[in-house]
């Protein structure tokens, strides 16, 4: 099998909600064709959905320590990570850095829960106030809104 091969079986898997095998998988193929930023990118996607934060996070330090190009999806996933583990001042800048490629609802809505958490609220309600202008009916805002009463 070539590594595409392997990634593609990794992606099946994901999508199966067969996260086991997926993370098996990824580590298979590191093993086999060593340390390839895509390979490490993937395997932190799958600790992502795994729930394995604190891992995921090592996971795409790596990739970047191989010279990953990031992309959106990339800086989503480590931001994320970064988020659940409570480093709020790199899941900004991840979170930034993802919405350099590409302006998105969600990924601005998890920044406003970063700055919540933060308690820089300033922020917080400029992205929101810029997520209420240009993304209306987004399902969920009503829950920002919440959080952020008596803050904007």
């Amino acid at each position: 099998m070539d590594i595409f091969e392997g990634m593609k079986k990794v992606f099946d898997y994901i999508r199966e909600k067969k996260y086991g095998k997926a993370f098996l998988e990824v580590d298979k193929l590191i093993r086999e064709f060593g340390d390839v930023d895509q390979l490490w990118y993937l395997k932190g996607v799958v600790l992502v959905n795994m729930e394995r934060y604190a891992d995921a996070i090592q996971a795409f330090q790596k990739a970047e320590e191989l010279g990953i190009e990031g992309t959106k999806n990339f800086y989503a996933h480590y931001g994320y990570s970064l988020f659940v583990m409570r480093m709020f001042d790199r899941a900004v800048e991840c979170f930034k850095k993802a919405l350099e490629f590409e302006d998105d609802p969600n990924i601005r809505a998890l920044l406003i829960l970063t700055y919540t958490s933060m308690e820089k609220y300033d922020e917080a309600c400029k992205e929101y106030e810029y997520l209420k202008e240009n993304y209306p009916n987004l399902k969920g805002i009503e829950l920002l809104e919440d959080d952020l009463k008596g803050h904007c």
